[in-house]
């Protein structure tokens, strides 16, 4: 059994359908699903559900368990885990920054979703997440050496409050000292538990070798490449229900009406925390400079979680006066899919590293379509 986990943000979860879709081919012979337990455990919409109406529940672990007679058992040790993220305890593990911290956030992130199934009689020969792969036991091996459990037991808390305490909190606080940015982020990360929007570790050939009767529970984001071979299996799946409501019929209207829409995806909040891949003014200046020399009168469709100080300032995205700009705003929560469906009816796209918005232009049909990006964060596109 090979089992690939959906987790994050529907860019995310689009990217990990890719994954399982790519298992399929790989291991024709052995049994391959999905598993939504995530969903349940963050008390997060089933997007891919919600958004394009995929029905995965014969293909679900989550739902198949659910729905057996380990059902008490299941429910009884998500709310378990979900009391500690609850309670915060991964906020001090972002605190405490211990020597051990990138490995463990590499090999063992949500690991503990994974062991909940132990619980209900599903063994794992192995587990690949993040950047690796490695068994149960090497993952608790590794958390406990560093005096982090994936049981999250007390004592294991009171280790990690006394070494922020004595060592990591006193650095952490002079280190921000005369640094404005540092500290913004700093207070932002422990109020905003984040994690980032997608790991880059593609290479799905490091998917193959395992055994047909193996059972390995893969819990890993996605990268562009895991779309090759599975395109037509992803255009099935991926179609958006049609725009009903008035303002973005409007918005529709408008980028059918121009000549050339290019969609501007701009993260503001990320570019003022200074998050890697968000893109700066300088990689906009030259992206949209780049779009104007390749692009004959081209028209920008601003998409970005701060609309309003964009249109007070364009220029912090590398517009100017005399562009002609149009603002996509209001379609926020249940309704925020349709910002990419907005994107993909564009035919260029300046984007940041978003899962989200790389979508929006991978499902545009213009074969002439241009994707520019962040130097070295999204594969086969045009980057600076």
């Amino acid at each position: 059994m090979k089992v690939m986990r959906l987790c994050g943000g529907l860019g995310n979860q689009m990217y990990q359908y890719a994954c399982y879709l790519q298992l399929k081919k790989m291991y024709p012979h052995d049994e391959v699903l999905v598993d939504t337990i995530w969903d349940e455990w963050a008390r997060y919409p089933n997007e891919l559900s919600d958004v394009f109406g995929i029905d995965m529940r014969a293909y679900d672990l989550f739902y198949q368990v659910a729905h057996s007679d380990k059902k008490e058992i299941l429910e009884a040790a998500v709310a378990q885990t979900r009391y500690y993220e609850d309670f915060g305890y991964h906020k001090l593990i972002d605190m405490v920054k211990n020597p051990l911290h990138d490995r463990i956030q590499q090999n063992s992130s949500y690991s503990f979703l994974a062991e909940i199934y132990r619980k209900c009689g599903i063994d794992w020969d192995r587990i690949f997440l993040g950047g690796g792969s490695a068994s149960l036991e090497e993952v608790r091996a590794l958390m406990q050496a560093n005096e982090l459990s994936s049981t999250y037991g007390t004592s294991n808390l009171r280790a990690s409050l006394k070494k922020v305490i004595r060592g990591r909190l006193p650095r952490i606080f002079f280190g921000m000292i005369g640094n404005k940015l540092q500290r913004k982020k700093f207070f932002s990360d422990i109020s905003h538990f984040r994690r980032p929007d997608f790991t880059v570790a593609s290479n799905l050939e490091r998917f193959a070798g395992f055994g047909e009767k193996e059972n390995i529970y893969f819990g890993y984001y996605g990268d562009p490449p895991d779309c090759v071979g599975v395109e037509e299996g992803l255009k099935r799946a991926f179609i958006f229900p049609e725009i009903y409501d008035e303002q973005n019929l409007k918005y529709l209207d408008q980028i059918k009406s121009v000549e050339n829409p290019v969609a501007i995806h701009a993260r503001l909040s990320s570019m003022q925390y200074g998050y890697d891949g968000a893109g700066g003014k300088k990689y906009y200046d030259k992206a949209v400079s780049y779009i104007k020399k390749k692009v004959d009168h081209p028209s920008f469709f601003v998409f970005s979680d701060r609309v309003e100080k964009v249109q007070n300032d364009p220029t912090m995205i590398g517009l100017e006066d005399g562009d002609q700009i149009y603002y996509i705003t209001g379609n926020r929560g249940e309704k925020s899919y349709i910002d990419m469906q907005l994107i993909s009816m564009c035919k260029h796209f300046i984007i940041p590293m978003s899962t989200f918005s790389w979508w929006g232009a991978w499902l545009c049909p213009n074969n002439e379509k241009i994707i520019v990006t962040p130097y070295r964060t999204l594969p086969g596109t045009i980057s600076f």
